[in-house]
């Protein structure tokens, strides 16, 4: 079980090594200064930068923002919904606030790392549950009032999670969107007709959450042992590979959910593949 010490604020600091080795390989202080977070991940701090606390931890943030920013750009320029464009800069905004919160190590950075996550988990509930524009018709306005509605409920969150730590609270928000988002999505796989979007809308999306979460397990309850593996090979660091394959799985929930959209509205959604892997979707005709 990983332990509970107490940081140099005198608050409660979740690591998952005995705190003996923690402190020990850990001593360097950067340029952030002493842990502020609730939690410090497994990779060791400050050794490849003094001024980046985590660095794989933080560099492999890069996927979620360019993936992010390029589902936005192609949304943008192939004139879909404005609600879808938001959507891609929520994964943007994600992995911004992760490398915050990895690269310093600091509650205002872990703020920043799971604020973005209220916000994004809000969008996509907002989004998939207003996914059929018949339903939208027989309700004019529900949308934009759901949308604003969540907005105001996510800020008050994240200012009162900001001086009070709700980090359980936080987790369960979390959850709780996402499980209730669920039954909607899963909906819009048995409605889907095409497999080629169904492949990467249900199977890919399945396989990057589910590889993903394996390792970020792993990362946390075989800490001591990725630190030693035989030898003398490097940490693997799990929890950077973590963040990759969540970003994909970010982008591929969207991408779907743009392509049924389309279906809905008559537009004739294309697939198109960029570097022949990365789906992504263009209206054809009215």
């Amino acid at each position: 079980m990983a332990p509970t010490i107490i940081d140099h604020n005198g608050g409660p600091l979740l690591v998952f090594e005995p705190e003996d080795d923690y402190r020990r390989e850990n001593a360097i202080e950067g340029y952030w200064g002493a842990v502020t977070s609730s939690i410090d991940w497994c990779e060791r701090n400050y050794v490849v930068s003094h001024l980046v606390a985590e660095w794989y931890n933080t560099l492999s943030n890069s996927c979620f923002i360019l993936i992010g920013l390029w589902g936005a750009h192609t949304a943008w320029r192939n004139g879909i919904e404005f609600r879808y464009v938001v959507t891609y800069l929520n994964v943007a905004t994600i992995g911004i606030g992760s490398a915050a919160f990895h690269g310093t190590l600091t509650h205002v950075g872990q703020q920043g790392d799971e604020t973005p996550m209220v916000f994004s988990a809000a969008c996509w509930l907002v989004v998939v549950c207003f996914q059929n524009p018949a339903f939208e018709a027989r309700h004019p306005g529900v949308f934009g009032r759901c949308a604003w509605a969540a907005t105001a409920l996510c800020t008050v969150f994240a200012c009162t999670h900001y001086v009070y730590r709700f980090t359980t609270g936080f987790q369960l928000l979390f959850a709780s969107m996402l499980t209730c988002s669920l039954p909607m999505v899963v909906q819009q796989w048995r409605q889907c007709t095409n497999p080629a979007a169904l492949r990467f809308g249900r199977g890919y999306y399945l396989a990057t959450i589910f590889s993903a979460l394996a390792l970020w397990l792993c990362d946390q309850h075989f800490c001591v042992h990725l630190h030693a593996l035989p030898g003398g090979l490097p940490n693997p660091h799990f929890h950077a590979w973590w963040h990759g394959l969540m970003g994909v799985h970010g982008y591929l929930g969207p991408t779907f959910m743009v392509y049924q959209r389309l279906e809905y509205l008559g537009r004739k959604p294309r697939l198109r593949y960029a570097l022949g892997v990365l789906p992504y979707v263009v209206p054809g005709a009215e």
